[in-house]
């Protein structure tokens, strides 16, 4: 039940929902008064989730802030969690990445210098329904590395957990099947969802090393006139997943996961 309430949570913390329930309510309420003050509620969140330049600064101090790699050690594995494919996009024959690729990406790159000796992938499929010829996560990503020229023998894979809470349960169990200590462990996910990452993996008794990936806003944001005055759709989108993410975390603290 948890686990469906959460994917029903796109559509409480969507701004546009509640755009388009205002806009509804003033083309169709009879009274004046109410109609009056739909639309400018309408418009109110319209200029205020449309402002990039507010939009980045709230989404800024959510975010975790990066690690640079000169400041980190050599470690045993790197976690990256999943949520930067989709398994449900066709065709079938090919991994599709979205714009949190950078969780695997860098950990790719840390591998390469030689910072992590092994990259564990944890991710199922998360999709509410499925369609015919989806995969889970974890396999995607098994092509990616491979194609990445990572050896094979260095890659994990953990295919069940569907959200944060389960892959920190999953990624520990694995571990601890294969005989990993968890003392020099890195994790990768985007830093907008570190926070809770960050939280349940504690939870589970593993204090892994973050590092922040996906980062979506700059550390030094100017001032420009027209990103505050000008509605962007792209800042929408950003408060949709602040917005979920922060609400998302608090579920997990009154459930205990983080």
């Amino acid at each position: 039940m948890f686990f469906i309430i959460s994917k029903l949570l796109d559509f409480a913390v969507n701004p546009l929902f509640y755009v388009l329930g205002l806009s509804l309510l003033a083309l169709f309420h009879k009274k004046q008064i109410v109609k009056k003050r739909a639309t400018i509620g309408a418009i109110t969140l319209v200029l205020f989730f449309g402002n990039n330049y507010l939009g980045m600064l709230f989404f800024r101090q959510w975010e975790v802030a990066p690690v640079a790699i000169t400041n980190l050690g050599t470690y045993d594995v790197a976690i990256v969690l999943g949520g930067f494919t989709d398994v449900a996009k066709e065709p079938f024959d090919r991994v599709h990445t979205n714009a949190s690729v950078d969780r695997l990406l860098q950990v790719v790159q840390l591998y390469r210098l030689g910072k992590v000796k092994k990259i564990m992938i944890s991710g199922g499929n998360g999709n509410l329904f499925k369609k015919d010829g989806e995969t889970i996560e974890a396999l995607a990503a098994f092509r990616l590395l491979q194609d990445f020229k990572v050896d094979s023998a260095d890659i994990i894979l953990e295919s069940n957990s569907r959200n944060t809470h389960e892959n920190a349960i999953n990624s520990k169990r694995v571990l601890d099947s294969l005989g990993i200590g968890t003392d020099k462990v890195l994790l990768s996910t985007s830093a907008f969802h570190m926070r809770r990452a960050r939280g349940c993996f504690k939870k589970v008794g593993m204090n892994p090393m973050c590092y922040p990936a996906d980062i979506k806003t700059h550390q030094e944001m100017p001032f420009q006139f027209l990103n505050f005055i000008m509605p962007d759709v792209s800042s929408v989108e950003r408060w949709r997943m602040l917005l979920h993410e922060m609400v998302g975390y608090m579920m997990y603290k009154v459930q205990g996961y983080c």
